[in-house]
């Protein structure tokens, strides 16, 4: 058994590593070498220390193999993997089993978005605190039971996870036994069943749903809790509001893919114990309904929606208190330029809990007066004018600016009045660029610049960011003539990316980026040569070259004239070279 060793935990006792590595061959012989279950094996091993938990774990595998024989027999998918699959659950701490079990409320084969689920699970009250859930998520991972997707680029925390399909099986089939949660597929066009309407349904998800499909009868006993329909939700108010009566008691609405035709009716009012509401895809012309103001209980708001007019909000929606309120994400600019937010429709001076503000705009009345929530720390702002400060953002630590004035901003004002922040993204038109790098964050960990058509090279001022980590250039952030790393410059940059940023004229001096690690260049057909200065970067892990002159390719690859400047760089890749042609 070859895998034992990914299993057996080592200890000072060699006593005990005998016993537990025998243990761990009788156990693995079960998994008929299949990865998953292998896989899952040493996530429930990982936190049992001695050769008494070792043995005792044992017994329960023999149990539930014993059990579980007749349907390995019955269904060769399963064979091997559903008692570690079961045990799995089985051994979950009760307060973990809820969390795990809510996961098959998204579609499979999803990327899961983790801020998005924590949100979901403290609507539920089945966390206390967001950063609970970032830690029930961690352990579902550490047992196997939910796999990574895309992690932070700074602390490496989990953005994105999903569910494996034989897992998801495990949890479908748990949610079934328990009545946790009724799952609604429409994918094979069939109508939906009267089946709803008898038992309590606590939560309800409904899969590929069509505008022409009939509802499906809900329970009338007000018991249900969670609502999320995927893919598409275009019904008329007079058939949705009924269901509103009896969603009295409901902490989560989600509706995806929404139709032109969608309104939310005024019954959305009688959600008072409404905590988490999203809405994404195309809104309709009518407003929403004045009673939306009845949800002062919401800690998530997130209106991903298109087309928003003027009055999406102010026709009938006023002073909407939103004290609980967390996370407010607004419609983007992107896809409804005409939409704007008053302090006469939402009252956000009064969020004290405020977390999560995306999409206001310096428009909005009472933006300086948001400086003063102590606890917002994520910012996404639109600017379409000129901003000239004059307040602290003291807590914020992550600011991304959206620049839609037409001439450009000055940056200036805002850098000064975000001293604190640790992550920066500003996309638009940036006239000039500060020279003077004291007014940027001394915690800048990560920057990242999008179509600022940089005419000054911001390198130098930029090199000399004393915490700055991660820099990403991306679709003309510069355009100035040359662009220089000077000698001691970036002394902490590890990651450096550059996208559609034309750099034939680039230099970096010797001393520069001592701590690069990674370099990624994409979509750059003026690009000859990589600087000479890169060959003296002994950390440099990793050159990335997507979509640049085949010219370059054939010198940096074994043979080529710069071969040998980069052989130390344990990891160099092309991807799509580009034949550069001349037409006469």
């Amino acid at each position: 058994m070859q895998f034992h060793s990914s299993i057996v935990l080592v200890f000072a006792d060699p006593e005990d590593e005998k016993i537990k590595e025998e243990l761990g061959r009788q156990m693995l012989r079960h998994c008929a070498g299949l990865p998953l279950a292998i896989i899952v094996l040493g996530g429930l091993l990982f936190k049992k220390e001695t050769a008494v938990e070792w043995e005792m774990f044992g017994k329960n595998v023999k149990k539930h193999i014993s059990e579980g024989k007749g349907k390995e027999l019955q269904d060769s998918k399963y064979s091997g993997v559903s008692w570690v699959l079961g045990l799995s659950y089985d051994e979950l701490p009760y307060f973990l089993k809820p969390c795990f079990l809510y996961l098959a409320i998204f579609p499979g084969d999803s990327e899961i978005r983790t801020h998005e689920l924590c949100q979901m699970w403290m609507a539920e009250g089945f966390i206390s605190s967001e950063e609970m859930g970032y830690d029930y998520l961690h352990e579902l991972v550490q047992r196997c039971m939910v796999q990574r997707g895309v992690l932070s680029s700074i602390n490496k925390r989990i953005r994105t996870c999903r569910v494996h399909d034989l897992m998801r099986d495990l949890c479908l089939s748990k949610v079934r036994e328990e009545n946790f949660l009724r799952i609604t597929d429409f994918s094979n066009g069939h109508m939906a069943t009267d089946t709803l309407a008898s038992s309590k349904v606590r939560r309800l998800a409904m899969f590929y749903f069509r505008s022409h499909y009939e509802l499906p009868a809900i329970s009338k006993d007000g018991s249900l809790r969670s609502f999320i329909c995927h893919y598409e939700f275009d019904s008329h108010p007079t058939k949705v509001g009924p269901w509103f009566d009896y969603f009295r008691l409901l902490r989560v609405l989600k509706l995806e893919n929404l139709g032109h035709s969608f309104t939310l009716p005024r019954e959305i009012g009688k959600l008072i114990h409404l905590r988490f509401l999203r809405l994404q895809g195309k809104n309709s012309a009518e407003p929403f309904p004045s009673s939306i103001r009845n949800l002062t209980s919401l800690q998530t708001l997130e209106l991903d929606l298109q087309d928003c007019g003027f009055d999406f909000l102010s026709k009938n929606v006023s002073k909407w208190r939103l004290e609980q309120l967390r996370h407010l994400y607004l419609p983007s600019p992107l896809y409804s330029s005409c939409f704007k937010v008053s302090d006469k429709q939402l009252l956000l001076e009064s969020a004290g809990s405020l977390q999560t503000l995306v999409n206001i705009s310096t428009s909005y009345p009472g933006f300086n007066g948001l400086a003063r929530l102590t606890r917002l720390t994520k910012l996404k702002v639109v600017f379409d004018e000129d901003w000239q400060g004059g307040v602290t953002f003291n807590c914020l630590r992550f600011l991304r600016v959206e620049v839609e004035a037409p001439n450009g901003i000055d940056i200036t004002p805002i850098l000064l009045s975000c001293p604190q922040i640790y992550r920066l993204k500003v996309s638009g038109r940036i006239p000039k660029f500060p020279e003077d790098y004291s007014q940027f964050s001394s915690n800048l960990l990560k920057l990242t610049l999008i179509g600022t058509w940089l005419k000054n090279d911001p390198m130098p001022t930029l090199g000399k960011l004393p915490m700055l980590r991660i820099l990403r250039l991306l679709n003309r952030a510069i355009i100035s003539e040359e662009i220089v790393c000077l000698g001691g410059g970036f002394p902490r940059l590890e990651s450096l990316h550059f996208w559609g940023v034309f750099l034939e004229n680039w230099r970096v001096d010797e001393g520069a980026l001592l701590s690069l690690c990674h370099l990624t260049i994409e979509m750059d057909l003026t690009l000859r040569r990589l600087p000479e200065g890169l060959r003296f970067i002994a950390t440099l892990k990793e050159i990335v070259l997507d979509h640049i002159p085949v010219e370059l390719v054939r010198r940096l690859k074994e043979g080529g004239e710069d071969f040998y400047k980069f052989r130390h760089v344990p990891s160099l890749v092309f991807l799509h070279p580009y034949i550069h042609r001349t037409y006469s």
